[in-house]
């Protein structure tokens, strides 16, 4: 898991029979709750990375027991047992560890970002164990940690939304004033701007290159180089609309909803051709996703399969 995050240096070579590093994570939908120990570690993440993979999430940590260093561009930040901190995914992050054991939460940006809440949130933002908020969050996510493999598809449903607002909640209670770094806030690259401007329109059936190029002042090419990837603009507009129909045909608290009235939320003009093309990427119609879903008993557990792991963060809807 640390892989699909960070460009990882061992402090030291383990000891015979320790764990130099052991993460068991599970999927709620909106985010990734990750537990994890590290025995000892030096992790980096580069700004360089963050272009490279193209990962734009935002992750809580709270340390449970050890010590962590986080070293940022404005200095240093170093935490204790049950101090918590926001990272940002797409910033220069340098991580030292040792006989650390916390509990991570991955957000995709958009999750906590589109929320008016979020607003001055910042890299680093460190919240002390012994603050109203932290004492809070941190109870909650212990609680969330421990009942997670035992929670129902509806529990787990809307404790999901439950901990985005109390992270939101309890991370705006901590706020301080923006600290001033030697080079400012990066300026996000034209493909992340892209892609939260699509995030922020999918709902609009006519959301297409001209619309990017108007109101972010992208031309066309920087537009076909970015996203060429992808197979273009429209149809990464295709792909993130049917991931978040999917998210929505499999979420427990939607299970009233129209099939059709999904499609026209996400952006589909014509149901019949969303139920085509979500076969078509999924493999099963909308309506067998749903009853799917309803076999599952809780969230996904992938604590023995890196490969699912690494998946899922890249997938992060």
């Amino acid at each position: 898991m640390l892989g699909a995050l960070f460009d990882a240096e061992p402090a030291k070579a383990p000891r015979q029979g320790d764990a130099a590093c052991h993460v068991t994570a599970f999927h709620f939908g909106k985010f990734l709750l990750c537990q994890t120990y590290i025995d000892a570690g030096r992790f980096a993440r580069t700004r360089t990375r963050a272009l490279q993979d193209d990962l734009d999430h935002l992750v809580v940590h709270l340390i449970l027991r050890g010590g962590m260093c986080f070293g940022l561009e404005a200095g240093p930040i170093r935490l204790r047992a049950m101090d918590m901190a926001l990272c940002d995914l797409s910033r220069d992050t340098v991580v030292g560890c040792r006989r650390v054991e916390a509990i991570s939460l991955i957000f995709p940006r958009t999750e906590l970002e589109l929320h008016d809440r979020f607003s001055g949130f910042e890299h680093g933002q460190h919240l002390p164990r012994a603050t109203p908020a932290a004492i809070v969050l941190a109870s909650h996510l212990i609680a969330l940690g421990e009942l997670a493999r035992g929670l129902g598809d509806n529990e787990a449903a809307a404790l999901s939304g439950i901990t985005r607002d109390m992270v939101l909640t309890c991370f705006g209670l901590g706020r301080r004033a923006p600290r001033e770094t030697p080079h400012g806030a990066p300026v996000p690259a034209p493909s992340r701007r892209a892609r939260h401007y699509i995030e922020r329109h999918l709902q609009r059936p006519e959301l297409g290159p001209a619309d990017l190029e108007r109101d972010l002042g992208i031309s066309r090419t920087q537009l076909y180089r970015q996203f060429s990837r992808f197979g273009g603009v429209g149809n990464y507009i295709r792909q993130r609309r049917l991931r978040h129909g999917y998210a929505q045909i499999c979420d427990p608290l939607s299970a009233h909803r129209r099939i059709g009235e999904i499609a026209y939320a996400v952006g589909f003009s014509d149901e019949a051709y969303f139920s085509r093309a979500f076969h078509q990427a999924f493999g099963l119609s909308p309506r067998a996703a749903r009853a799917h879903s309803k076999e599952r008993a809780g969230p996904s557990d992938a604590s023995t399969d890196p490969a699912s792991l690494a998946h899922w963060v890249r997938d992060l809807v």
